[in-house]
């Protein structure tokens, strides 16, 4: 309506400017909404563990892991390395820790830790204090078979 010192809203105009006013506040709240979720991480992780580490560190590491990421999904497969191996070049799972795998064009290695191998006998063996690789093949070992053997000892 116009009048001598400008235009007022009719009543349906001043209806269809609250309504304009939450849409576009609306708008707005959608925008910064999708901003914070384009700099916030989602989706599912799986990761692969050898058993001893699997029973080890299992709770830490989903514990840390949800505080860290708590839009995501850690997966968690347990398995030896030749199994779990076969499981990455399958893409069931989007890394692992490997204890002492063969070399594949398809993967990608980073070398977290080495610890010493140990040969371990009842109190009452007569195992000597070091034993050198060659000579292993003189104790009766228990030791995993194929495919899960360590090539490792294959060296001397």
């Amino acid at each position: 309506m116009r009048n001598g010192r400008g235009v007022l809203l009719t009543g349906s105009g001043q209806r269809l400017f609250e309504h304009g006013k939450g849409i576009l506040r609306q708008v707005q709240v959608a925008r910064e909404d999708l901003r914070e979720q384009r700099d916030t991480l989602s989706g599912k992780v799986v990761i692969g563990l050898p058993p001893s580490i699997s029973r080890r560190d299992t709770v830490a590491l989903v514990t840390a892991f949800r505080k860290r990421f708590p839009n995501c999904i850690l997966g968690i497969k347990e398995g030896l390395t030749h199994s779990v191996r076969e499981w990455l070049l399958l893409g069931r799972l989007d890394f692992a820790l490997l204890f002492n795998p063969g070399q594949n064009a398809q993967l990608q290695y980073e070398h977290l830790h080495s610890e010493p191998l140990m040969l371990i006998g009842s109190q009452h063996s007569d195992l000597p204090t070091t034993v050198p690789m060659k000579d292993l093949g003189k104790f009766p070992l228990i030791t995993p078979s194929e495919p899960h053997f360590n090539s490792a000892l294959d060296r001397d």
